[in-house]
């Protein structure tokens, strides 16, 4: 990659949180036309949880548009549901993101660094970045192919349903290689969901639930698993999470108000989170995390107390839980260059489309 290219890739993001804030900010105002009385309830919150979270800006060390984060993704979720995708528009998008796909899957096969002698697949190979931290691809492949099957879903005809499987095969042959584990571990969940009868989802409330179980168990899951000395499911993270809650603890004020960006560091290396809960919590302490829950189960409720749920509404919400279960490793949730993909889906969740049989 030349240099200009670079310079450009790295201006925009650099400032990912002004251009997405701008942009979601313009596309908000355009559609504001459009609301209806439910929305008004999450507009209200979005609108207090600035206003509270930036009196406490300059003790959490935070800045204006990291107290935009759950602000900005009220507006993303509220801009598309407002918008109506018709078959053309879904059509497209199936387009676009398989290019996407497998333009990545064509770069991992030929741009990995493979040890002279080892096979490509050999999960102990020594991995080194490609040209981005393999987490990252590890990352994009899975939230392509969980939007693709997504959007494959919402079609009647069964034919266009199967265009999901070559996504997740390429998808999940493609992670291993990169060897990114919380992707894979999230593509296999919602692989198991997705192949479950949806006729048990379809007119209950088991997927709230499920939601509400990995919500409300976030935090106590992460801790045990940091205070734990033989608990080791989530990839050599515990030792980032316990270091974390050893500074929560320092203060008080910091576990109810805020504190300082947390970082970890070993070697050379500075690491951050790794834990989008945590992450959460160092935004906006206990308090902001209750709030952003409350606010999250509030928008499923809604979603699902009153309607027969549709194949491609369930799929997005498992694609939406699967991530969720990622960002126990991740901070997909709380990066604000992801913010506008991941929480596409769970916004697309609330277009039904009639393919219940």
């Amino acid at each position: 990659m030349d240099g200009g290219v670079k310079s450009s890739y790295d201006i925009i993001y650099d400032n990912a949180a002004q251009l997405v804030t701008f942009f979601v900010g313009c596309l908000f105002l355009l559609n504001l036309y459009k609301v209806k009385r439910n929305d008004l309830f999450f507009i209200a919150a979005g609108i207090l949880f600035y206003l509270f979270f930036s009196f406490f800006r300059s003790y959490r060390g935070d800045t204006f548009y990291g107290d935009l984060i759950v602000p900005t993704i009220i507006a993303i979720i509220l801009i598309v549901k407002w918008t109506e995708f018709t078959v053309f528009d879904r059509s497209l998008y199936l387009v676009v993101f398989y290019v996407f796909l497998l333009v990545t899957v064509y770069r991992v096969f030929t741009e990995i660094p493979v040890p002279e002698g080892q096979s490509i697949w050999n999960p102990s190979n020594k991995l080194s970045d490609i040209w981005i931290n393999t987490n990252t691809i590890g990352s994009s492949l899975m939230t392509l192919a969980l939007i693709i099957t997504g959007f494959a879903s919402s079609f009647v005809k069964w034919y266009m349903r199967l265009l999901s499987l070559p996504a997740l095969i390429l998808a999940g042959a493609t992670i291993w290689v990169c060897q990114s584990k919380a992707a894979l571990y999230a593509l296999v969940i919602f692989v198991i969901l997705e192949i479950l009868p949806k006729k048990i989802f379809r007119n209950t409330h088991l997927s709230f639930w499920m939601y509400a179980a990995v919500s409300v168990l976030a935090l106590p899951i992460s801790y045990f698993a940091a205070m734990s000395d033989k608990v080791h499911l989530f990839t050599g993270r515990e030792e980032i999470w316990r270091k974390f809650y050893e500074t929560l603890g320092e203060k008080t004020g910091q576990i109810f108000v805020g504190m300082k960006p947390f970082f970890f560091h070993i070697g050379n290396q500075i690491l951050g989170n790794h834990n989008t809960y945590h992450a959460l919590v160092n935004h906006y302490r206990l308090i902001g995390f209750a709030l952003s829950i409350i606010l999250l189960l509030s928008f499923l409720w809604l979603l699902v107390r009153k309607c027969e749920l549709t194949n491609g509404q369930l799929t997005f919400l498992w694609a939406f839980l699967a991530i969720m279960c990622q960002s126990f490793m991740e901070e997909t949730l709380t990066t604000i260059s992801w913010v506008p993909i991941v929480f596409l889906m769970l916004a697309v969740a609330t277009h039904q489309y009639k393919t219940t049989r």
